[in-house]
């Protein structure tokens, strides 16, 4: 093969593996993250637990004093 078309293919292939649709093909097309990211990205709708998390709740409400 010629130098020229071997550097065409490996190009070619380096540009194909990069820029597919990896994370790192989208930091590169992408670069830093923004305010219109939304609209590039896909989305994914969330729906609410049937059982929430809650913390416990303090029964000491003076435990600051004990330090």
């Amino acid at each position: 093969m010629k130098p020229k078309l071997k550097r065409f293919v490996f190009l070619s292939a380096l540009i194909t593996i990069v820029l597919s649709s990896c994370q790192f093909g989208r930091f590169v097309f992408y670069n830093f993250a923004d305010i219109k990211d939304y609209k590039v990205f896909p989305k994914r709708d969330l729906k609410a637990s049937t059982t929430p998390f809650t913390f416990l709740l303090q029964q000491n409400q003076n435990f600051l004093r004990h330090l």
